[in-house]
């Protein structure tokens, strides 16, 4: 099977040759691009080629392109910085000195940001639409529709600000989210568009290790569901990451009406597998840490281990629980691939 053919069986919960393998490595990419990482990340061609450069070193099936964590946000009027050596990150929210009504006055007369116009949507789709011209032939094309609608709300608002809110009961909150579930939609919608086959919505400031299960149930839930009602029609297939322990929603989430769900090393995989099996296809989940400061037996140890977790479930993507620092050895990233391939191949 080629990359492409493979990934899209587990996608569908057919039986592919072996587990497809996948690498959240866009900051593995900007290193090996040997640029100032802002510049990587504003510059869609150096983005593509950064992707490229990886899946040639790495040899993984699915190319998973993305900025970080902060294109929305800065869409949408905040104030994002570009490091030389990390990922962007948001310097000052938008809404972080209003008031409730003020707010509701901000959000009668928003818009949602057009990303043909807004650069750092801009970047991305230009990037996606280079990948898919170059690469969509042989590879799945991933891309980070950045973050979901509760998450963005958060960023808009300032996170520590957004849960002192919610205990008020701050009455623009479903409104708030109302608005990020259509950014987050007509986001994803463009990038789909041009031509990824995969969008991902990251929403880990909903999950257990932040809020309360009843939180997510009661805010966060509903606007994900609602989110994926609203790509219904697109081509691409969906995605929704949510970092930590993912135990207590992982139920909810099989229900959101994505394709995909993106978990990591704190979640119990045996549990997920039976949850999600012949529902939706899981994707995880080596810990990034280890991948970064492990050896390469500890990491092919931990690499057979999720794979023994997930035996027998077809729906399947091997790939590390989320990003992999930029400074992650390449002979740790290589050992992770190999024995991927090696260990998770169907008999």
């Amino acid at each position: 099977m080629t990359p492409r053919v493979r990934s899209l069986a587990a996608i569908r919960g057919d039986k592919p040759d072996r587990v497809p393998v996948q690498m959240d490595s866009f900051l593995v990419c900007a290193e090996l691009a040997a640029r100032p990482y802002g510049e990587v990340f504003r510059d869609p061609r150096l983005l593509a080629d950064s992707q490229l450069r990886g899946q040639e070193l790495f040899g993984h099936d699915i190319i998973d392109v993305e900025t970080g964590i902060a294109a929305l946000a800065e869409a949408c009027g905040c104030r994002v910085e570009y490091p030389a050596d990390s990922a962007p990150w948001i310097h000052e929210a938008i809404l972080h000195d209003l008031s409730s009504k003020e707010i509701q006055e901000y959000l009668s007369r928003a818009e949602i940001p057009s990303p043909a116009r807004s650069r750092p949507l801009r970047v991305m789709i230009e990037a996606v639409d280079i990948l898919a011209l170059k690469a969509r032939d042989r590879f799945l094309v991933k891309a980070e529709a950045d973050q979901g609608p509760f998450n963005l709300a958060a960023q808009l608002r300032g996170m520590d600000q957004f849960l002192l809110d919610m205990i008020d009961g701050q009455d623009y909150i479903t409104d708030l989210l109302a608005f990020t579930t259509e950014v987050c939609c007509a986001y994803a919608r463009a990038l789909s568009e041009a031509g990824a086959d995969i969008v991902v919505s990251g929403d880990s400031f909903a999950g257990p290790d932040v809020v309360s299960p009843e939180t997510y149930e009661a805010l966060a839930f509903p606007h994900e569901k609602r989110l994926y009602e609203g790509l219904r029609s697109i081509s691409a297939r969906k995605s929704l990451h949510i970092c930590g322990n993912v135990d207590a929603i992982i139920g909810r989430m099989v229900c959101t009406g994505a394709d995909i769900l993106e978990i990591d090393e704190k979640t119990d995989l045996r549990n997920a597998s039976s949850l999600a099996r012949g529902k939706v296809c899981l994707l995880g989940a080596v810990s990034p840490r280890l991948l970064r400061a492990g050896g390469p037996r500890e990491i092919r140890a931990e690499t057979r281990r999720v794979l023994e977790s997930m035996a027998g479930n077809y729906r399947f993507i091997l790939s590390p629980g989320c990003s992999l620092p930029g400074d992650t050895p390449v002979e740790n990233i290589m050992a992770f691939v190999e024995t991927g391939k090696a260990f998770g191949a169907y008999s």
